[in-house]
């Protein structure tokens, strides 16, 4: 991850190397993240609610929802 510099790296490299639940990753920045804003919260719900949407393309939503830093402090 450290090599990521846009939200689309960060994207790729999720859908490349992380095998776990992109909706587990929305719930924990939903818990661990303080400085969401309300169209934040919106989108992370809508990707855990979304059950037609593949794990590949709700990389891309998780990773657009956030900004970099807050990508950052979830973590991996």
């Amino acid at each position: 991850m450290e090599n990521c510099k846009t939200n689309e790296d960060y994207a790729d490299y999720f859908k490349t190397f992380n095998e776990e639940d992109p909706n587990s990753y929305c719930k924990l920045a939903l818990r661990k993240l303080t400085d969401l804003n309300e169209i934040q919260v919106t989108k992370l719900n809508q990707i855990i609610s979304d059950v037609n949407t593949d794990n590949i393309l709700k990389w891309d939503l998780y990773c657009n929802a956030l900004t970099i830093p807050q990508i950052n402090y979830v973590g991996w």
